[in-house]
């Protein structure tokens, strides 16, 4: 696997939480990925809008980072102030890095959903696709049309082959935490002052100084 390749990881990041970031990094050792770029969106189209503001997300974000310099944030989909799209996002990054293997990672939730999203066939055509597990989704829950699309592009982690084109079902830990649950956690214990182990030190500070999720 080539040492130039860019990964990148979407999400609301409301808030940044270990289960984001803890994969991520088994991710980089096991593909050697020396950039991952996480990219808060700016209006995601199938959920609810974040409660935190696109700057205290942001902000969490950089502070998460800080784990590891493997770690990037990158404020392309907030500048682009439009509602974020998977396609528009892979294309960019593809025009902005010519050269070098894409990966674009994401939830096994999202991929056995992927005919749903916009463009999605085309997806492949500018990043390999990497699924981490998730509770309770599984490939056999993707639609058949899916499924065919999938079986010529699925590989293993390490025979992955050019810029892009493949779909890669890694191993890691699974983490079973989601960004709704830490808030209803927040609003459940406002007063507690020690950081859990679903949060950065640093970005569970900064919640309490905010106040967010209350």
């Amino acid at each position: 696997m080539p040492a130039n390749a860019i990964a990148l990881f979407g999400g609301t990041f409301d808030p940044v939480h270990q289960g984001h970031i803890l994969p991520l990094l088994e991710l980089a050792d096991q593909f050697h990925w020396q950039e991952i770029h996480l990219l808060p969106t700016f209006a995601p189209p199938h959920r609810p809008q974040p409660e935190a503001s696109h700057q205290q997300r942001l902000t969490m974000l950089q502070l998460a980072c800080q784990q590891d310099p493997r770690l990037k944030v990158n404020d392309w989909e907030l500048r682009t102030a439009e509602p974020s799209r998977t396609i528009r996002t892979l294309r960019y990054f593809r025009d902005s890095f010519p050269q070098q293997p894409i990966y674009f990672v994401m939830g096994m939730d999202s991929l056995v959903q992927l005919d749903q999203w916009l463009d999605w066939q085309q997806l492949t055509d500018y990043a390999h696709l990497v699924a981490l597990p998730r509770p309770d989704y599984y490939l056999d829950d993707a639609s058949a049309t899916l499924h065919d699309w999938l079986a010529s592009r699925i590989c293993k982690v390490g025979e992955e082959h050019g810029l892009a084109g493949q779909v890669l079902l890694p191993e890691t830990c699974l983490q079973d935490i989601s960004a709704t649950e830490i808030r209803q956690w927040f609003a459940e214990h406002p007063h507690h002052d020690e950081t859990p182990h679903f949060l950065d030190a640093a970005v569970f500070r900064y919640i309490h100084e905010q106040n967010l999720y209350r």
